[in-house]
C-alpha cells in the first residue's frame, strides 16, 4: 500500500514516523516541496529588478 501526504506539518510528520517503530519494514519517504511555476518566474523577476538598467526603465515605466 502506498499513501502519498502533502503539506504536512511537522507534527504529523513525527506521528507517522513513529509509525515505523510498530512495522520494521515500513518505508517513508520525503521529498521536499519543490516551487511552483509561478514562484520560480517571480524570483527569476526579481533577481532582474535588482539590474540597475532594468530598475531605472521600471521606475520610468510604474510613473506613466
Amino acid at each position: 500500500m502506498t499513501l502519498i501526504l502533502e503539506n504536512v506539518d511537522s507534527k504529523l510528520l513525527q506521528v507517522i514516523e513513529s509509525l515505523k517503530g510498530l512495522k520494521s519494514d515500513l518505508k517513508i519517504t520525503k521529498e521536499l516541496e519543490s516551487k511552483s511555476d509561478f514562484e520560480s518566474v517571480r524570483e527569476q523577476l526579481q533577481s532582474k529588478l535588482q539590474d540597475p538598467e532594468i530598475r531605472a526603465v521600471f521606475e520610468r515605466l510604474k510613473d506613466k
